[in-house]
């Protein structure tokens, strides 16, 4: 099942800049349990709850390979094909290995609706330039 819910980082190590978001086109039901009214809440001070979707093929323009630097202020945006109706903030994006598939880590989703910012795709992503 692509995407689930984890709790493992703290606000320090999210960190970076970049204006490169990722586009994914999704049915709505398969992130309804990744949005921020949803998601449980960690129970310790110095953690945060956070988000990942899994992918054959990460984004490699929104990648710094095998780190846990962020790419803050880089969005997840999802589509239903027609609207973006989910968006978080990118925190670590990692490449595929042998033995897993590629994630993209965010923080939990926003409840947004606007017209998508570029047609994405059927199957995987699409980068959007600001």
């Amino acid at each position: 099942m692509p995407g689930h819910v984890r709790t493992p980082a703290s606000l320090d190590d999210i960190v970076g800049d970049g204006k490169t978001h990722v586009l994914i086109r999704t049915k709505p039901g398969k992130i309804e349990h990744k949005y921020e009214d949803v998601v449980e809440k960690p129970t310790e001070k110095d953690k945060i709850t956070i988000c990942y979707w899994t992918m054959a093929r990460p984004p490699k323009q929104t990648l710094w390979l095998g780190t846990v630097r962020g790419v803050e202020g880089n969005k997840i945006m999802f589509t239903d094909g027609a609207n973006v109706i989910g968006e978080g903030k990118i925190i670590e994006v990692k490449p595929t290995t042998n033995l897993n598939p590629g994630e993209i880590v965010f923080t939990p989703l926003k409840h947004v609706n606007y017209p998508q910012p570029k047609k994405a795709p059927t199957r995987g992503f699409t980068y959007v330039e600001t």
